[in-house]
C-alpha cells in the first residue's frame, strides 16, 4: 500500500498520471514470475494468502488504469476526468471499435471461465506451492478443452484487439508490455522454469 500511495502521490506532485501508470501496470507479472520460479512461499499459507492478495491488488489496478484510459481515447477526453459529452471521438472507427470491444469481450470471458474452473488458488499457483492436491493437466473442461493456456493467451488476444483499436496512437508502448510479460510468464509455465527440476522430467524418471 506504500508503494501504490507513493506512485499516486509522485504523480500528482508532478501533475502527469504515467508514473502511477508505468509503476503499477507490471507489477503483478513480476509477483507471478518469481512465486513460480522460487516457490515462495511453499507451506506457509498466510503468506501465501498475502501473496495473491497483493497480486490481485496490482492487476486490479493494472486494469481499472486501462479501462479509465480507454474511456478517455473513447471520448476524446484528458485521463482521470469525466467526459463533457458522450459522444465518441471522430478519429476512432466505429466498426473498428464495436469489432475490438467484441473480441476483448471474448478474450475476457474466455480468461475468466478458465479461472473458474482452475479455482482461484489454483490459478496463483496452487500446485505448485502444495495448497492444492492435483497433479498437472487436471482440468480438462472447456476452455482448456479447446484452447492452450486460456487464461494467458485470452487476455493477450483481448489487449491485441485493444492496442489496435484504441491504444496504438496514444500508448503505443502499454499493451505491448501487457502481452510481452504475459507472454514470458506463459513460457515459464510451459517449460516449468524454476529453481527446481521441470515437472515432465520427473515423470520421465517415474516411468
Amino acid at each position: 500500500l506504500l508503494y501504490i500511495a507513493s506512485c499516486f502521490l509522485g504523480s500528482l506532485a508532478l501533475q502527469s498520471h504515467l508514473l502511477m501508470l508505468k509503476a503499477t501496470s507490471f507489477v503483478h507479472y513480476g509477483l507471478y514470475m518469481f512465486t513460480y520460479y522460487s516457490r515462495w512461499p511453499k507451506g506457509n499459507r498466510q503468506k501465501y494468502e498475502d501473496f495473491m492478495r497483493i497480486a490481485f491488488t496490482f492487476k486490479l489496478i493494472a486494469l481499472t488504469q486501462l479501462g479509465i484510459l480507454g474511456s478517455s481515447i473513447v471520448f476524446n477526453t484528458p485521463p482521470y476526468t469525466l467526459p463533457s459529452s458522450i459522444s465518441i471521438s471522430e478519429d476512432l472507427s466505429i466498426v473498428g471499435l464495436v469489432v475490438a470491444v467484441l473480441v476483448a469481450s471474448y478474450g475476457y470471458y474466455v480468461s475468466a471461465m478458465a479461472t473458474k474452473v482452475l479455482g482461484v488458488e489454483g490459478t496463483y499457483f496452487g500446485i505448485e506451492l502444495g495448497f492444492v492436491k492435483a497433479e498437472y493437466g487436471f482440468v480438462k473442461k472447456w476452455p482448456y478443452s479447446m484452447y492452450p493456456h486460456p487464461m494467458i493467451l485470452g487476455q493477450v488476444v483481448a489487449m491485441v484487439a485493444l492496442h489496435v483499436a484504441l491504444f496504438r496512437e496514444q500508448y503505443p508502448w502499454l499493451l505491448p508490455l501487457h502481452c510481452i510479460f504475459y507472454l514470458a510468464h506463459m513460457l515459464q509455465e510451459i517449460y516449468d522454469i524454476w529453481e527446481g527440476e521441470p515437472w515432465y522430467k520427473s515423470d520421465v524418471k517415474r516411468n
